[in-house]
């Protein structure tokens, strides 16, 4: 029998050869870290280091700016006057107004009364005292208000209190 010839034994070629190692699989893995940072302040003034940063960019601008920081204070504080005198002022004068309309009223009332028509004359009276009896009425009854929530507060308190020493003695009394 004719056999073929045994053939000689190759070694493999690199583009065929495989390692005889397990495969591992490396992949670069890679994070993407954004940082934000904000910083915010509020008032006329920024913080000393901005300042001085801006005073680097601009020399003088640090002093520029603390001298807006103080014409819009003095700005805001004449607004501010100006709106509490004004606001006295509005106010004084109604009380004129309500005050001198009232004795006009009160005295209609008392014509009336003495010309004969007193339902009419006592019903001018009780118009014109009315509105100036109410806010010494409501203020009085505000007050007693008030006077019976800080009452019941106080009854509160005390009884709080009370339960309190209850139970510091009876955590004392548990101890041996």
């Amino acid at each position: 029998m004719n056999d073929p010839p045994p053939t000689p034994p190759t070694l493999p070629s690199a583009a065929t050869a495989r390692p005889q190692q397990p495969e591992v699989e490396t992949r670069a893995q890679f994070a993407l870290v954004r940082v934000h940072q904000e910083e915010f302040f509020s008032g006329p003034l920024p913080p000393p280091d901005l300042l001085r940063e801006y005073d680097k960019i601009a020399p003088g601008c640090a002093q520029r700016i603390i001298g807006m920081a103080e014409k819009e204070g003095d700005h805001r504080r004449t607004i501010q006057r100006w709106k509490v005198k004004g606001g006295l002022a509005a106010r004084t004068r109604g009380q004129y107004l309500g005050w001198s309309l009232a004795l006009v009223i009160a005295g209609l009332g008392a014509c009336l009364i003495y010309s004969g028509r007193e339902l009419t004359g006592f019903g001018a009276l009780i118009l014109a005292i009315a509105p100036l009896a109410t806010p010494f009425l409501l203020a009085r009854a505000e007050a007693r208000q008030q006077a019976d929530i800080a009452d019941a507060l106080r009854g509160l308190i005390e009884h709080d209190d009370e339960g309190q020493e209850d139970t510091l003695g009876e955590q004392q009394q548990l101890k041996p």
